[in-house]
């Protein structure tokens, strides 16, 4: 069953349910939107959808402090190779490898994509 989404910007279709709560999530899908069912000739408001009133919107992305580690270790870890004996950047980047894979276990451990 698919779906189409009209605003005073004009109209988009999506294919699924699935698809179009995916379109709510990044933002193409406003609660003030309206949102006809195929084979239905009501257009509704996005936010009469139970599936879509109750979605918290996510806050605006900013890198994390463990990210900005990681990047400042592999930028010392990139001048460490030129200025230094080649062990020293071994162990800044086994250090921002280390960063990077407890962060990955955590999100995975916890569920989360981001």
């Amino acid at each position: 069953m698919g779906f189409r989404v009209r605003n005073q910007d004009g109209e988009v279709h999506f294919a699924s349910f699935r698809d179009l709560h995916n379109g709510y999530l990044a933002g193409l899908v406003e609660p003030a939107d309206e949102i006809l069912e195929d084979g239905t000739e009501k257009w509704r408001r996005a936010d009469t959808y139970p599936m879509l009133k109750d979605i918290p919107k996510t806050k605006s992305r900013t890198m994390s402090s463990q990210t900005i580690l990681v990047l400042s270790l592999c930028v010392a870890a990139l001048v460490a190779l030129i200025a230094f004996p080649w062990y020293v950047a071994l162990i800044l980047a086994f250090f921002a490898a280390m960063v990077s894979a407890s962060r990955t276990a955590t999100r995975a451990a916890r569920g989360t994509k981001r």
